[in-house]
């Protein structure tokens, strides 16, 4: 069964987990535990089947600290951020969890950072507050150094858009001291980007 949990079909997958929860939690875990060991790192997915061992410890009301601690330190941004997801629900089981929680708050991939920052909330703590202080200063400076308005980003001292100088994404980088902000070229696809224009102003 737990081999389902390797397909890439989500209903598979799903339906698995939903098994899971009707098995004795003791003897699954001990199967669990053994699935996880024989993981192999070279698989392409590996990652992705990590994420899912996490998923079911949690179906069985059981935790994998050294796997959540793997996971959130891996390369694959998408797998840290589904660890940090788990974090929120173990962080008072595990003692290191604001010293996670703060490493995934000054990570380098916003979507990590974003869970991060869902994450404090669930600590309700002091020093998870701080972490999400950690993401809102880079969150400022990047906002600063973009000396334009777009979308949801308004500045009443650059009321206008600035598609020469920042149709880029911004990327910020925690090191010592301030934010490092950087930019990434945008790729324009099917639809290229235009001013918005409402009301009166869209029929001019």
């Amino acid at each position: 069964m737990l081999n389902l949990l390797k397909r890439p079909e989500y209903r598979y997958r799903y339906w698995a987990k939903r098994e899971i929860r009707e098995r004795d939690p003791v003897k699954f875990k001990r199967a669990l535990d053994a699935w996880v060991q024989e993981l192999d790192p070279r698989d392409v997915r590996f990652r992705h089947h990590q994420v899912e061992a996490l998923w079911c410890y949690s179906n069985i009301d059981a935790i994998n600290a050294d796997l959540l601690r793997e996971v959130l330190s891996c390369n694959n941004h998408h797998a840290r951020s589904a660890a940090v997801r788990q974090l929120r629900w173990w962080h008072k089981q595990l003692p290191d969890a604001i010293k996670l929680l703060n490493n995934a708050a000054n990570d380098e991939n916003g979507i990590v950072r974003m869970e991060a920052v869902i994450a404090a909330s669930y600590f309700g703590t002091k020093a998870a507050l701080d972490a999400m202080l950690d993401v809102a200063e880079v969150l400022a400076h990047s906002a600063l150094a973009r000396k334009e308005s777009r979308g949801s980003h308004q500045r009443t001292d650059f009321p206008k858009r600035d598609d020469e100088s920042y149709l880029r994404h911004s990327m910020a980088y925690r090191g010592e001291g301030s934010p490092r902000i950087d930019y990434k070229d945008v790729v324009i696809t099917r639809w290229p980007p235009g001013e918005r224009v409402y009301g009166q102003e869209q029929s001019k």
